[in-house]
């Protein structure tokens, strides 16, 4: 995984290859760096839609890293999808949320903004892929994956997304 986010800290790319999968080798393809490739919603679209499996990393204004994995994939159209395979982390909290309800929408699709997953818990609907929000208040959290207040806009130093191959050992 080449990542400008987790550097070389193995520890950190291991947690997220043991949250992906135990039992398959995990490989990570980078889609789109937000310090690359800009910060405009079209472009994350016309680099990120219909990719799956794949991993959003975000690092925040105060270096806290989560993110969120699915299987199914972003579209720049509104819809939402379900998806119970998919999660969210954090590493500085060192914890994987699995969706609380399976039978609900995890993925919100949009045609105006970044990706969201459930509702808020982690969502790009600011003015660019630069700015996110974590609630904690939809079907993953209680709490925000970021140390800023749940529910508020916050900067981000930098998003990477990647496609997730998984290969049998």
């Amino acid at each position: 995984m080449d990542s400008n986010i987790l550097n070389d800290d193995q520890d950190k790319k291991n947690k997220i290859k043991e949250f992906i999968c135990h039992n398959k080798k995990v490989s990570a393809e980078l889609k789109y760096r937000l310090t690359k490739d800009g910060a405009d919603f079209n472009t994350f679209h016309k680099l990120c839609d219909n990719i799956s499996p794949n991993l959003l990393l975000i690092k925040d204004d105060k270096d806290n890293i989560f993110g969120g994995y699915t299987k199914v994939t972003w579209e720049k159209r509104d819809c939402q999808k379900i998806d119970p395979d998919c999660f969210l982390f954090s590493l500085n909290k060192n914890k994987k949320y699995c969706p609380k309800h399976n039978d609900y929408t995890h993925i919100y699709c949009y045609s105006k903004y970044g990706p969201w997953f459930w509702g808020g818990d982690i969502g790009f609907q600011g003015k660019n892929m630069s700015l996110c929000i974590s609630c904690g208040t939809g079907d993953f959290l209680d709490e925000s994956l970021s140390t800023n207040n749940a529910g508020n806009y916050f900067n981000v130093k930098e998003v990477e997304f990647y496609k997730i191959n998984l290969e049998n050992y």
